[in-house]
């Protein structure tokens, strides 16, 4: 291009190399390039005739396609047969599960209903850490108890308990998780009561430690909503020595920002947990509390730091250690997790750096910015506060004035 009319122009330009480069992948638009160049530049006509080096900056952008949707279920076993000899890297299941069970085909003599079982009905551990909030630990039993144990899914579950300062309900909690244990004796499910201050990661490192080494964990907080469908994209997402799983999840809002008075019993948190829209709440991008791994890559990269004490961070340090590790930490907007609104205190306490995430992670959960605006236009003390404020100030300076 830029040679295009260079014997018109009487100079050309020479490309040499690429000095240095940087590139990076916009998710809305696309690739960017920016590429240091040497170039020579050539003059052969005028009275000013010269070849010289020059360094230029070139900026490229790749855009994407236009994006398009399509719809499928979770394929049955003979789909999934006729797949996997159609096709070694198909996209409804991950390229490298494909590969393992290809090799594993003579050993299983043709038997591939047996080799996609070993994936598709493998069972999931969840881990919940928990401190005290026992009517969310009961509304989050009744939706585990309709999703995993009334379908008979191939689940266990291990909660973590640390004794609260404030209302502790322990010896409740214990006994309702035993009622559960008597009228599902075919599920292990498990309460192991933690000493000291509630950690997180401590709670998580330890309930691993209670689980068998090619065990599939999958971390979650009490506060979540589980869809049925979430636990194949668990198994399926999920690899061995390759891959982590960190579902994206969507985040209510605060019902009384988000409802009108007069209908706030409709949208109440859990009248409709599958509302996703904009008003209702948005899909958390920053969150790496909820994740699933294999037991032996949580080991291998060594679990979460444990001298990270109150809330948050722990879960980043151990998504930058797989990454460390060369692990893919798989992320994706997952519509059968849903995190249910609740209050949030901040300890100010807190190291900085945790302060200052849970400030934000606070912050993010009260209304989406169109609500926020609105609600900030309609309350005049809010929305006038600089004005106040000044008219303050001025008093007070004219007060001073008149004293002295």
């Amino acid at each position: 291009m830029i040679n295009r009319n260079s014997r018109q122009k009487g100079r050309a330009i020479d490309f040499k190399e690429i000095l240095y480069g940087y590139s990076r992948v916009n998710p809305l638009h696309g690739p960017d390039y920016i590429l240091d160049l040497l170039l020579v530049y050539k003059k052969f006509k005028g009275k000013r005739k010269m070849t010289v080096p020059v360094r230029r900056h070139a900026y490229l952008q790749q855009s994407f396609l236009e994006v398009e949707f399509k719809e499928e279920g979770l394929p049955t076993i003979p789909q999934l047969k006729q797949l996997l000899y159609r096709n070694p890297a198909p996209d409804v299941l991950e390229v490298e599960k494909m590969s393992q069970l290809r090799e594993k085909d003579a050993a299983l003599e043709g038997d591939w209903e047996k080799a996609i079982e070993g994936i598709l009905y493998t069972r999931v551990n969840f881990v919940l850490p928990l401190c005290g909030r026992y009517k969310t630990f009961l509304q989050f039993m009744h939706n585990f108890e309709d999703v995993c144990l009334k379908k008979n899914e191939n689940v266990s579950l291990i909660v973590m308990l640390f004794r609260s300062d404030q209302d502790d309900r322990s010896e409740e909690t214990i006994s309702y998780v035993h009622t559960l244990q008597e009228k599902y004796p075919d599920f292990k499910l498990k309460v192991v009561s933690m000493q000291g201050t509630f950690s997180r990661g401590a709670a998580l490192q330890r309930g691993s430690a209670m689980c068998k080494e090619n065990d599939l964990l999958f971390f979650i907080d009490v506060d979540m909503y589980v869809h049925p469908g979430t636990l194949q994209r668990i198994r399926l997402n999920t690899v061995e020595g390759k891959s982590v799983y960190y579902p994206i999840v969507f985040s209510q809002y605060d019902p009384q920002l988000v409802c009108e008075k007069d209908n706030s019993s409709v949208c109440s948190p859990r009248a409709t947990p599958f509302a996703f829209d904009s008003q209702s709440g948005s899909w958390r991008l920053f969150g790496y509390g909820i994740a699933s791994m294999f037991n032996s890559d949580f080991r291998r990269v060594g679990g979460f730091d444990l001298d990270i004490k109150g809330w948050g961070k722990e879960d980043v340090g151990l998504a930058e250690k797989f990454i460390a590790f060369n692990m893919s930490v798989f992320r994706s907007a997952d519509v059968g997790l849903v995190h249910i609104f609740h209050s949030k205190m901040c300890d100010p306490n807190l190291d900085p750096a945790q302060y200052q995430m849970c400030l934000g992670s606070k912050a993010a959960s009260y209304a989406s910015t169109e609500k926020l605006a609105n609600f900030v236009y309609k309350t005049l003390e809010i929305f006038h506060r600089n004005e106040a404020l000044k008219a303050h100030h001025e008093q007070n300076a004219f007060q001073e004035n008149s004293d002295s």
